[in-house]
């Protein structure tokens, strides 16, 4: 992998819209988000009928949004990072959607088939929305960090990326993350209590 001056210059060639500097970004890590995209996959037990296809879906997903929103990032030296939270995000887009899905054929029952409720019970309401609402909270409490304690609490927290891998990611020592990330959920806590 070329290093970070390396990788900046292709991204201002790519930014100039240069398709060999995007082929040879597309070369650089591919295999890398290909192997995100399969941990993310294991990680949520997602198998859908046609694994493949959803997996190769995912990757041309993920590099059309880099090539359409490559200029939103401000600063170059976290495209690594960025790029990863890209994939993560489209990944789990994509599972929501599908889990989501409740077709008209899936309130027929068929051979066995399970029938779904199209209607929530008022309890299952109230707790979408008692989530929802906590949702909200912690989002607003999350203006209150920086963008790297956030990306750091997003990925552990959310994404169940480990520490090491966050590190990597950010090229930073471990130990160095590991104090972000507490330092980070300390301020979270705080935020949160007054609010």
């Amino acid at each position: 992998m070329p290093d970070k001056g390396e990788i900046i210059k292709l991204l201002e060639k790519c930014l100039k819209k240069d398709d060999k500097a995007w082929e040879e970004l597309y070369y650089t890590y591919c295999k890398l988000v290909y192997s995100w995209i399969h941990h993310a996959i294991r990680q949520k037990n997602f198998y859908p009928d046609d694994l493949q296809n959803e997996i190769e879906d995912i990757f041309c997903s993920v590099w059309e949004k880099v090539y359409s929103k490559l200029d939103t990032l401000n600063d170059l030296n976290k495209f690594p990072g960025w790029l990863k939270s890209v994939t993560v995000h489209t990944i789990y887009d994509r599972i929501r959607r599908k889990k989501s899905g409740v077709s008209l054929d899936d309130n027929v029952t068929e051979n066995g088939k399970t029938r779904h409720n199209l209607v929530a019970s008022d309890t299952d309401l109230e707790n979408d929305i008692l989530k929802k609402e906590e949702l909200e909270e912690l989002r607003k409490a999350m203006d209150a960090l920086s963008e790297e304690e956030k990306f750091i609490l997003i990925q552990h927290y959310f994404m169940n990326v480990k520490l090491e891998d966050i590190a990597r990611i950010l090229n930073k020592p471990i130990g160095t993350v590991g104090s972000l990330e507490s330092r980070a959920r300390d301020k979270l806590k705080k935020v949160m209590k007054h609010e």
